[in-house]
């Protein structure tokens, strides 16, 4: 139900603090979900949680959240997570991660309401939990 990526404002971050952590949280929410994850896509609403992060071309151009483009045979909406200039410098990414985990989380909840759609909150806030608690490398 939660997919992560990353969007980077620039060559320089492509081996940097914040790409690695944002590498690490995909890694951690592919082993959070269950097996068969691929295989509900269709069936139960998904959120593609995009982190657009700043860098030497500019900043995210939005700040928060914002809503991307949906996707109705697959059930997932993409949600783009601003991180601006002073959260890629910051010391703790682990709680720029999380906090922008949670509000797409909410966002998608949002937006699946207003299709009659149950996005499942609860397990996603699970999710999001158990990635925070594996990037101590980046509190």
């Amino acid at each position: 139900m939660i997919i992560i990526s990353g969007h980077f404002r620039g060559p320089e971050l492509k081996q940097s603090r914040v790409s690695h952590a944002i590498g690490a949280a995909m890694r951690s929410m592919e082993t959070a979900r269950e097996p068969d994850f691929g295989g509900s896509l269709g069936k139960v609403p998904h959120v593609n949680a995009v982190f657009f992060v700043a860098g030497s071309l500019g900043p995210p151009g939005f700040e928060d959240v914002r809503i991307g483009p949906y996707s109705r045979k697959d059930k997932c909406v993409q949600v783009d997570i601003a991180v601006p200039q002073t959260a890629v410098d910051a010391d703790s990414l682990r709680d720029t991660i999380v906090r922008g985990l949670r509000m797409a989380n909410a966002a998608a909840f949002l937006f699946f309401e207003d299709k009659d759609m149950e996005f499942p909150l609860r397990e996603a806030e699970e999710l999001v939990t158990r990635v925070g608690e594996e990037l101590t490398e980046y509190a």
